[in-house]
Formats: C-alpha cells, sequence, structure tokens
C-alpha cells in the first residue's frame, strides 16, 4: 500500500527504516512525555508495529524526498470488528516536519485512501486528554470527541474520536 501526492509519500516502513523509525519517536518524546513512557526507545518501536500487524493495520513511514518525516499507523476498515469502520492509530511528525500543514495533509490523503471502500461510513481514532494541540488538530480535521475520557491500559487518558463520513 503506498499512498502519495505530489511531495508526500505513505507507506509500509521496510526493515532497514526501523532506526528512522527510531528517530521519529525520539524527534517525538514531547508527545511520548504526555504518557507513561516518556523516552523512546527500540523496544517501543517494534511493539508499536508488531501490535499494528496483529490488528490488522498499517504501520507506515511518512515521506518527504525520502526522507522519514514521520509515522502513521492505520486502518482502513474492520475497527472494533466493524468493517463499515476505518480507524488512525497513531500519527507522529518530527519535530523539524512540524507547523507546516504536514499532519492535515497526511491525514487527507490517508481519509482519502480510506474512503475509496463506499462501505467505509465512518473514521475512529482516539487523542489523550492531556494533549491540548493534538485535541484541536483533530477538531480542526473535523473529528468530534463522543466518548471519554477513558483510562486504558497502558495508563493513559483518552477521549474517543470519530468523523462520519458523508456520502455524494
Amino acid at each position: 500500500m503506498n499512498i502519495r501526492d505530489r511531495e508526500i509519500e505513505i507507506r509500509p516502513i521496510k526493515n532497514d527504516e526501523i532506526i528512522s523509525v527510531l528517530r521519529v519517536y525520539q524527534e517525538c518524546e514531547d508527545f511520548l512525555e504526555l504518557g507513561p513512557v516518556p523516552i523512546a526507545s527500540m523496544e517501543m518501536v517494534k511493539t508499536d508495529i508488531d501490535v499494528s500487524k496483529e490488528e490488522k493495520r498499517y504501520f507506515c513511514g511518512i515521506f518527504i524526498n525520502n526522507d522519514m518525516a514521520g509515522v502513521f499507523d492505520f486502518g482502513l476498515d474492520n475497527y472494533l470488528e466493524n468493517m463499515k469502520h476505518a480507524y488512525l492509530a497513531l500519527l507522529m511528525i518530527s519535530k523539524p516536519f512540524r507547523n507546516n500543514g504536514l499532519g492535515t495533509r497526511v491525514v487527507k490523503l490517508v481519509e482519502s485512501e480510506i474512503i475509496k471502500n463506499k462501505a467505509i461510513d465512518c473514521i475512529y481514532s482516539g487523542v489523550q486528554i492531556n494533549n491540548s494541540k493534538a485535541i484541536r488538530f483533530w477538531k480542526s480535521n473535523g473529528y468530534e470527541i463522543y466518548a471519554g475520557p477513558e483510562l486504558l491500559e497502558d495508563k493513559t487518558t483518552v477521549y474517543h474520536l470519530k468523523k462520519v463520513i458523508v456520502k455524494k
């Protein structure tokens, strides 16, 4: 699966790119600080990739000019065992690539891929309640809080978000 526009490529990471994924995590420790494990590690990266595979999602790198600018973990369908629901699990943009609209462009690109499946009627996500910037980001991209706060197994507390797909 490759999703792209003229500048951005979103694709599953290759085995030899795992060091670049760790670098992204390290550059996003300001986000990790909000949760129970504030320091990035290779174990954290590998666990996230394994969970993504187990849950049949796509763990992708976000590339600009072949540089990994971030990571995005998402499922195109079957969220909560419903084939009409997609899920955006993790979006991290490295500090050097932030605050220029990249996150919104990436979300829009993935959403456009998701809605190619005409059965999808809703895209879900989650956001930590202590991440006010991310809450504003998701709301600005059309997501609404529909449940929460909820304390998760990993000790983070999240709001559950959704975006209803309007069929044309």
